[in-house]
């Protein structure tokens, strides 16, 4: 377990280079892979939830959303594919940068 954590820090963008990924236990599937990416003048906020494979890869397809809260600034997404497998796990993260600085993720086992 300790070497899919390492590998499923990878994909979280971190500010802390002590930060890590902690596991969560078992969670139930979930539908689609994302990556919620939002900025605005003094900083920027990320929210992913990344299906990996056994080997702690990404699997399947990302949707990737920008949005900002600075005028002028259009909002869109993008599909990143990945290769096709089982997802075994969920990786689900959430940082903040900017007034207030927050980062954390966590890697759930997906339950059948």
């Amino acid at each position: 377990m300790e070497e899919i954590l390492k590998k499923a820090r990878r994909f979280v963008p971190f500010m802390n280079a002590h930060s890590k990924v902690e596991y969560g236990g078992d969670h139930v599937p979930l539908k689609e892979s994302y990556i919620d990416t939002y900025s605005w003048q003094n900083g920027w906020w990320e929210e992913g939830v990344l299906f990996l494979s056994s080997d702690g890869e990404i699997v399947g397809k990302v949707i990737h959303i920008y949005s900002s809260g600075v005028c002028g600034v259009e909002s869109h997404e993008t599909e990143e594919d990945h290769p096709q497998g089982e997802a075994c796990y969920l990786l689900y993260y959430n940082v903040k940068s900017g007034t207030e600085n927050e980062e954390w993720a966590t890697l759930y086992r997906i339950s059948k």
